[in-house]
């Protein structure tokens, strides 16, 4: 994608049977938008799972770019939270928050994680949850890009489930940095 000064769009997808030709994997898009960052990635996700095959090659294409020098932020949701019916809701697996201390551990110039936590916002419908899923490559330079989808960070959102997204490169990828780093910032998010 080129930048330009109004918005470019296109469309991602998984679940094969669905799918367009034209339109790009959701997981292969998410690749190379890591792959392609020269400065700094920032990635959102939601449930979060390590050890499974397809999710393995988004996991190396972090690991690469923190090694390349590329500032990387990534923000999951805590290991658990409650529902609107007081019971604990797991929001990933385990193995995956041991791989985003090991990054951020033995990458600690280049790969930062917080978790978001919602404990301030929590109600009687439970603790809020960050559900968004985005990864921006290299906001405010040339060549920004961002991709917004469905699908979590997981075998079954990248081969099985029907997921769709847009991946688009121009002024709105300032707008998501913008949001991504005041919820950095903000009280509910924590290092993890």
């Amino acid at each position: 994608m080129t930048r330009s000064d109004h918005d470019e769009l296109e469309i991602v997808a998984s679940g094969s049977w669905w799918m367009n030709p034209r339109v790009r994997r959701i997981q292969n898009a998410i690749i190379e938008l890591i792959e392609s960052s020269r400065e700094s990635l920032i990635m959102t996700m939601s449930y979060v799972y390590y050890g499974e095959e397809s999710a393995s090659r988004v996991w190396a294409a972090l690991e690469g770019a923190a090694k390349r020098g590329v500032s990387v932020y990534v923000i999951c949701n805590i290991p658990s939270v409650n529902n609107r019916h007081g019971e604990s809701q797991t929001m990933g697996s385990t193995s995956a928050y041991n791989e985003l201390k090991r990054l951020a551990s033995e990458n600690p110039g280049s790969f930062a994680v917080r978790q978001f936590s919602g404990y301030s916002q929590a109600g009687n419908d439970g603790t809020p949850i960050l559900h968004a899923k985005l990864v921006a490559s290299d906001p405010g330079r040339d060549g920004a890009s961002a991709i917004i989808s469905s699908a979590n960070q997981s075998d079954a959102a990248y081969l099985r489930n029907l997921e769709m997204g847009v991946q688009f490169s121009g002024p709105k990828v300032e707008e998501v940095k913008s949001m991504f780093f005041s919820l950095w910032s903000s009280s509910e998010c924590e290092r993890i």
